[in-house]
């Protein structure tokens, strides 16, 4: 299983499940992949509503978050790297 760089010590060190960063770029892939004309603060703003937890247990997301998760999930075959694409190209709001 490959961790995120900056987070391995987390879980090394039993402050955080490994599971949760295997979930994080599913949920993110599911959010993007049933509206893939969302926008990062769009999907930033769902995560919080659904009470989601950052890579390091917060509970308020950033955008540049997600954008790592959508990369990741699509490293890991969970999104089309088109999807990834159109999102960039998006004019921030």
């Amino acid at each position: 299983m490959k961790l995120y760089s900056g987070h391995s010590f987390l879980v090394r060190d039993g402050f955080l499940p490994a599971a949760v960063l295997d979930r994080l770029p599913a949920i993110v892939a599911v959010i993007k992949s049933a509206n893939p004309d969302m926008t990062l603060q769009a999907i930033h703003t769902r995560l919080e509503s659904m009470r989601v937890q950052t890579p390091c247990g917060r509970t308020s997301w950033q955008p540049s978050s997600v954008q790592m998760l959508l990369e990741l999930a699509e490293r890991l075959d969970m999104i089309q790297e088109t999807q990834i694409r159109a999102l960039k190209a998006k004019p921030p709001m």
